[in-house]
């Protein structure tokens, strides 16, 4: 049962490294808006290409409903 809760329990310096190399990331609506909250060029700009990198390496997924969101709200 203690494998379903590693986040509460921790993990192992090897399994975090395994996490990191083979992770996918799923963004969230507000870290694509974030891109206008962001108040200097190079925030936004190291954000673009940590997601272009996940994307290259076809490690990022943005779900439909996230992008959904992502449209009806980035003009406000």
């Amino acid at each position: 049962m203690l494998e379903n809760f590693k986040g509460f329990i921790g993990y192992t310096d090897d399994e975090f490294k395994e996490l990191w190399e083979n992770a996918i990331f799923v963004v969230d609506t507000n870290v694509l808006l974030n891109f206008y909250k962001y108040t200097t060029k190079e925030s936004t700009s190291s954000l673009l290409a940590i997601l272009k990198k996940l994307k290259e390496n076809d490690r990022l997924w943005i779900p439909h409903q996230v992008a959904v969101e992502y449209f009806f709200n980035y003009e406000s």
